[in-house]
């Protein structure tokens, strides 16, 4: 990483584009007007965790090139539907936010292997989840999710965190929906 004239470190690919930003712990409430207007189009991998954000505009998610998204310890209360345009997103990490629903168009990114919501308001998950066809590793720990969409046995999950929510069992069919590849289940603190 280099250093921008502002101070947030950035990675540049050999054309001079930026390709990496870190923008975490510095205390921002909204998103940088080179961010938020979207000039970034060859945006891979972008930090914002630490700062006091509430919401991320809808233009970080339509550049075709984020495949990380690192925006946890924030404020975030809400994702727009353009999430679903991140068809390249293999990291998406929101934990430690105030988010109380997912919106559907969650399901379009196919290219996700890692959802990182612990540590949110979430009393359910959509079933569009189950069209994340890589997500490989699921941590949604301490919510207050009352059960799991029977679609996410679609998903080849390897790791599930579940720990500390109200979830009453598992919808009939998971295990054996996930083909076997479930090497770790935590599920302890439930109600």
């Amino acid at each position: 990483f280099g250093y921008s004239e502002s101070g947030i470190a950035q990675e540049l690919d050999g054309d001079g584009n930026v390709t990496a930003l870190d923008c975490s712990g510095r205390g921002l409430t909204e998103l940088p007007p080179f961010l938020a207007d979207g000039r970034l189009d060859r945006l891979q991998m972008l930090r914002l965790s630490g700062n006091a954000l509430r919401s991320l505009p809808p233009p970080v998610f339509e550049t075709g090139s984020l495949t990380e998204l690192a925006a946890g310890s924030n404020h975030i209360a809400a994702l727009p539907e353009e999430i679903g345009l991140c068809n390249r997103l293999a990291i998406l990490g929101l934990s430690g936010n105030a988010l109380a629903a997912l919106p559907p168009s969650i399901g379009q990114c196919s290219a996700l292997r890692t959802l990182r919501l612990s540590d949110n308001r979430l009393t359910a998950l959509p079933d569009s989840l189950g069209g994340c066809a890589s997500l490989t590793e699921l941590y949604v720990s301490r919510n207050d999710l009352r059960a799991l969409p029977a679609a996410v046995g679609r998903c080849p999950l390897v790791t599930v965190a579940a720990t500390n929510n109200a979830l009453t069992g598992l919808p009939d069919g998971l295990c054996a929906g996930l083909g076997g590849s479930l090497s770790s289940l935590s599920l302890s603190d439930n109600r």
